[in-house]
């Protein structure tokens, strides 16, 4: 929407409506004991948030502070041995919680997945023609 820029953490030019360290602050804490991301305190990990947080840490430059290996343990723990993620570990797989767990993957830079454009949520290939 314009209102920050890419990487925003490593440039001086920080916006007045939003306060980033404590965004980044609240935005770090979500990521649990089991390595997986929750969308709120006090609620579970959830594949999906593995791509919500990690997109919105990719935007504000913080994804070096994430436990990468953590979260990659806690999306394969959720992966089905048929294919497609579940919601949590141990659940039978949906097409929501599949693809944003594909996503949360290209974000970490998992081999053989194109780049994702954060912003959007789809292939970096697919976003220049947006």
């Amino acid at each position: 929407m314009g209102f920050i820029e890419d990487n925003v953490l490593s440039s001086c030019n920080l916006s007045s409506l939003i306060d980033f360290p404590l965004l980044l602050d609240w935005i770090l804490q979500r990521q649990g004991t089991d390595g997986g991301f929750q969308g709120r305190p006090n609620k579970s990990s959830d594949t999906c948030y593995a791509f919500w947080i990690g997109a919105v840490l990719r935007i504000l430059g913080g994804c070096n502070f994430v436990d990468n290996k953590a979260l990659r343990g806690f999306l394969v723990s959720c992966q089905y041995k048929y294919g497609g993620f579940s919601k949590f570990p141990g659940e039978f797989p949906d097409l929501y919680h599949s693809y944003y767990g594909y996503a949360a993957f290209s974000l970490l830079e998992e081999s053989g997945l194109k780049s994702l454009c954060s912003k959007l949520g789809i292939s970096d290939i697919a976003a220049i023609g947006v």
